[in-house]
C-alpha cells in the first residue's frame, strides 16, 4: 500500500540522512542491495533507466549534504562534539565529531512511524463528551482530519500508542507541540515541500 511505502521511506530517509558521514548518502541516492550494503552509480542491479542514473549521480554529486545536517542539528538530532543536541558540552570529549540524541532521534522516529495511524478509518476518534470539543469537533464528532485526530489521540489518550508513551516527557511534549500548536504535515518534511 503506499502509505506503508512511504512511512518506510520515511523510516529509511532519516536513517540515511543521519548517516550521512558514512555511508548514508550513497543509500539515500542509489538505494540498498539485498544484504542493505547501499549501492552506487556503477551498481548494475536492480537496472535502471540510464537518464534515471544522471539524475541520481547528479544529486549524490551536488547536492550540499551539509544542509541536510544542519537541518537535523537544529532539530536537534545531531549534534557536534562541542556539546548535546541540547547545549550540554557534558561528556564531548568522548563523543564522535558529530553524533545522534537517541531521545530526540527516537522521537522522530516514533513520530515517523504514527505520523498517518488516523487514516485507518477503524481507529478515527471520536470527540468524548468529557472533552467538550476539540479544535473544531464537538463531542461525539469523528475528527476525520488525521493529523487533528493524531493530535487529539496523544493530547487525550496517549496510552493508546505506546511508542508515543514510552518516550520522555520533553519528548512527548515535543510531539504534542508538532501535532496540536504547530500542525506539522510529515508529508511536507518527506517530499521536502
Amino acid at each position: 500500500d503506499d502509505e506503508y511505502q512511504r512511512t518506510m521511506g520515511a523510516l529509511f530517509a532519516v536513517y540515511w540522512l543521519m548517516r550521512l558521514d558514512t555511508d548514508g548518502a550513497a543509500a539515500f541516492c542509489f538505494g540498498v542491495d539485498d544484504d542493505w550494503r547501499p549501492l552506487s552509480a556503477e551498481s548494475t542491479s536492480p537496472r535502471r533507466a540510464a537518464s534515471e542514473m544522471e539524475r541520481r549521480r547528479a544529486f549524490f554529486e551536488e547536492v550540499q549534504w551539509s544542509f541536510f545536517q544542519d537541518v537535523l542539528t537544529s532539530a536537534g538530532l545531531l549534534a557536534d562534539a562541542g556539546g548535546d543536541a541540547q547545549g550540554d558540552a557534558a561528556g564531548a570529549s568522548a563523543r564522535p565529531a558529530r553524533w545522534h540524541n537517541e531521545e530526540r532521534t527516537l522521537a522522530m522516529l516514533a513520530l515517523t512511524a504514527i505520523h498517518d495511524i488516523m487514516k485507518v478509518k477503524a481507529l478515527v476518534p471520536t470527540v468524548a463528551a468529557e472533552h467538550g470539543s476539540f479544535r473544531g469537533y464537538a463531542a461525539g464528532e469523528a475528527i476525520h482530519d488525521h493529523d487533528v485526530a493524531l493530535g487529539y489521540v496523544l493530547e487525550r489518550y496517549p496510552g493508546a500508542l505506546p511508542s508515543f508513551q514510552r518516550l520522555p516527557k520533553a519528548q512527548q511534549e515535543t510531539l504534542q507541540f508538532t501535532q496540536g500548536k504547530m500542525e506539522f504535515n510529515m508529508g511536507w518534511l518527506v517530499q521536502a515541500e
